[in-house]
């Protein structure tokens, strides 16, 4: 899912005209890239009040876009990539696995599932797929997208970031006026 936000810049528009191209270049993408950042952080916050998990899982799913001098444009995107259950905190027991996914609720058992390491180092929540000991599959928790669409915090976002946009291109036209 990628976030997109427009802003009305008609209130603006005749201080930008009042700079060089050079220098509105400059404020345009400086302001871009800061509201991206703090869009970037909002996001993770909010996953982060929902699910227990921590900021480097959610940040490996939330890409910021930069802008950059031949496009003055940025992005937030939020990857639906599913995250290992391990990564919820699993701890093994003897009738199954426990793990914390809603930081609202308490530890679940999920039973008959196991924590294993592969030869590659992963750790990982896994499950046999039948009697047999192989084949195994790996179990998944709730990705950072699906956490925001069941909450409803996408709008939420995509307002934070059009207000972010709006007052972080104000601050920096103000600042380099004032020059």
């Amino acid at each position: 899912m990628r976030i997109t936000s427009h802003i009305d810049t008609t209130d603006v528009e005749k201080q930008l005209k009042a700079l060089t191209s050079k220098k509105r270049i400059q404020v345009v993408r400086n302001s871009v890239n800061r509201a991206v950042a703090q869009t970037r952080t909002q996001a993770r916050r909010q996953v982060q009040e929902e699910v227990a998990l921590k900021a480097r899982d959610v940040n490996a799913a939330i890409v910021g876009r930069r802008a950059v001098r031949g496009q003055l444009a940025g992005a937030v995107e939020i990857l639906n990539k599913p995250i290992p259950l391990h990564r919820y905190g699993a701890k093994q027991t003897r009738k199954g696995v426990t793990v914390r996914v809603k930081k609202s609720g308490g530890r679940k058992l999920v039973g008959g599932h196991f924590v294993a390491t592969m030869r590659s180092g992963h750790v990982g929540v896994f499950r046999r797929k039948g009697d047999n000991r192989l084949p195994i599959r790996e179990r998944f928790g709730p990705s950072v997208l699906q956490v925001l669409n069941d909450q409803g915090q996408t709008q939420r976002i995509l307002k934070f970031a059009s207000r972010s946009l709006q007052k972080e291109l104000v601050r920096r036209l103000g600042a380099e006026l004032r020059r």
